[in-house]
């Protein structure tokens, strides 16, 4: 499942401007294992950086090798205490159910 980010234009940004954008994405109803993808529009995305650690329950990750020009992923894990991982962050299973929850993100991008 993909979800979109709008980055809305408060300004005439110049090109190659480098311009931060508050985005609010909702947490998909299932997860898919290596993170769901956030695509965003208005512009070439240089950094992201999640406004919390966590939500919900779960650590929120954007990796680096999950970053493109105009789309990033975001692996969500959760601590099992009671597991032999005990302590260890593990990702979300694959098709696991999320609640409904959203997370913000600060995007920095550059216009083309």
């Amino acid at each position: 499942m993909s979800e979109l980010g709008y980055l809305p234009r408060y300004e005439t940004p110049t090109v190659n401007a480098v311009i931060p954008r508050k985005i609010v994405v909702s947490l998909p109803a299932t997860y898919t294992a290596g993170g769901f993808t956030v695509n965003v529009i208005g512009g070439r995305i240089l950094d992201v950086i999640p406004l919390t650690p966590s939500v919900a329950g779960y650590q929120i990750e954007v990796p680096e090798d999950g970053k493109t020009e105009n789309s990033f992923k975001v692996k969500l894990y959760y601590f099992d205490y009671d597991a032999a991982s005990d302590g260890a962050a593990i990702e979300v299973p694959d098709g696991a159910s999320l609640p409904s929850a959203s997370i913000g993100f600060i995007v920095i991008i550059t216009y083309k």
